[in-house]
């Protein structure tokens, strides 16, 4: 998913729009998507979010060349505890427009000790803002999962986004802003993984 996103993204949209996950309501998103799988190839399903943990972080700490890359190219998330905001979202619908007075909070309650790192969908680098902590983040869809698994990565703040959904896999708390989609449906099973839903599911 992380080095074929948009080919999968795809092919998850085009099953989610043909109704054929009817047949699983009350069945999370992820293990939906395994059940799907299972059925078409003919394996039996296995879903344990723990052990895919386990799992995808062991593959991942084996890419040495990729967590040097990391380092290099973002030294100072080697420097001081950080929290990811992730604004970007594929459907307007879902987007959160208070970042800049959730980091203000953010700042306020924490006594500005941790950074703020901000990943943006935008390819134009914005201007930084105050406070003087803040930094937006642009960099190849693979490199994303270093960034949650790294210690001093505290929690992320996302909408409804799917690396969100991987930095919750990853064990990182994530917390998620639902505004129109159902928080049941897209939980992964991660224990890391809590719902922010707006008033009367429209609104954060």
């Amino acid at each position: 998913v992380i080095s074929n996103n948009a080919k999968n993204y795809e092919f998850i949209d085009l099953y989610y729009r043909s109704g054929i996950f009817k047949k699983y309501k009350g069945v999370n998103y992820s293990k939906a998507m395994f059940q799907i799988i299972s059925r078409l190839f003919g394996h039996k399903l296995s879903y344990k979010p723990n052990q895919l943990t386990t799992s995808l972080k062991r593959k991942l700490n084996g890419n040495i060349l990729d967590i040097e890359c990391v380092n290099s190219k973002y030294p100072f998330l080697l420097t001081k505890e950080y929290i990811v905001l992730i604004e970007g979202t594929s459907m307007d619908a879902k987007k959160f427009d208070k970042w800049e007075q959730l980091i203000k909070e953010l700042n306020k309650i924490t006594k500005s000790r941790y950074q703020i790192i901000r990943i943006s969908e935008s390819e134009v680098r914005p201007k930084k803002t105050d406070p003087a902590n803040v930094d937006y983040l642009h960099c190849d869809l693979k490199y994303y999962p270093y960034i949650f698994l790294n210690k001093n990565c505290h929690l992320v703040i996302s909408t409804d986004a799917g690396l969100a959904h991987l930095s919750a896999m990853l064990g990182i708390d994530t917390f998620i802003l639902y505004s129109i989609s159902d928080p049941a449906f897209w939980n992964n099973g991660s224990c890391a993984y809590h719902s922010i839903i707006g008033k009367k599911n429209r609104k954060h």
